[in-house]
């Protein structure tokens, strides 16, 4: 979707009339804007949006200039937004396959809020990609800068806010679609989220452990060290 090109329009309109009359939302991507950095592109950005049916995913693959931040910043309540920490699906996008992380850092300073995850998953774009949320998480706090929090609520209830999904929470009653990680804190569980175990209707149905091994150096044959002689 390139909604500050010369024709907008066209298979854009099609599409949104079809949604309309389905009643459905659409899922679409907004690729680099290179534009500048004006009202004028805000105003066309925002003309877009607002053509858009409530519930709409925004896909987000590259850099956008502020004012289309800004634009974004003001549908947040209509339609969501989605980075793509992980890389996107095509090549030639700015940032490492498709994210920019000026441009999430910008779009969370201006409000908006997030849904992360992966555009490629093993394909020609990106052979070695895969669907981790929680790596996603870590990547845009470490690339983007957002605090342990907001990464983790753009994979877990923020994302599910996105997709309009229902809120979970831990008490009786509700399905047990768990997912557990080692660590004290959250910070703790973002940075070394390798061991896991995953329930679904209360049962265990995946376990990922990771093992670290660390040489005794107590014990270890040290060297002697011989310092050189001085001069008389």
């Amino acid at each position: 979707m390139g909604p500050v090109g010369p024709d907008p329009d066209g298979p854009f309109a099609a599409l949104l009339a079809v949604a309309h009359s389905c009643g459905l939302p659409l899922d679409l991507h907004l690729g680099p804007l290179p534009a500048p950095d004006d009202a004028r592109d805000r105003d066309r950005l925002t003309a877009l949006l607002d053509r858009l049916p409530t519930g709409s995913l925004l896909t987000v693959a590259g850099a956008l200039p502020r004012s289309a931040v800004a634009a974004l910043g003001a549908a947040a309540d209509r339609v969501g937004v989605v980075v793509l920490p992980q890389g996107g699906c095509g090549a030639g996008a700015s940032g490492p396959g498709g994210f920019d992380a000026a441009t999430a850092r910008r779009l969370a300073d201006a409000g908006v809020p997030l849904a992360a995850g992966s555009g490629a998953l093993r394909d020609v774009t990106r052979p070695v990609g895969r669907a981790d949320p929680i790596e996603a998480a870590f990547l845009l706090a470490a690339q983007a800068g957002l605090s342990a929090a907001a990464a983790y609520d753009a994979v877990g209830p923020g994302a599910r806010a996105r997709l309009g999904l229902p809120a979970c929470a831990v008490e009786a009653g509700r399905p047990a679609d768990l997912l557990a990680l080692r660590g004290e804190t959250l910070v703790a569980a973002l940075s070394g989220g390798h061991s896991r175990v995953v329930l679904h209707a209360g049962r265990v149905v995946s376990r990922t452990s990771a093992v670290r091994e660390y040489a005794d150096t107590t014990t270890a044959a040290v060297p002697r060290q011989v310092r050189p002689s001085r001069p008389a």
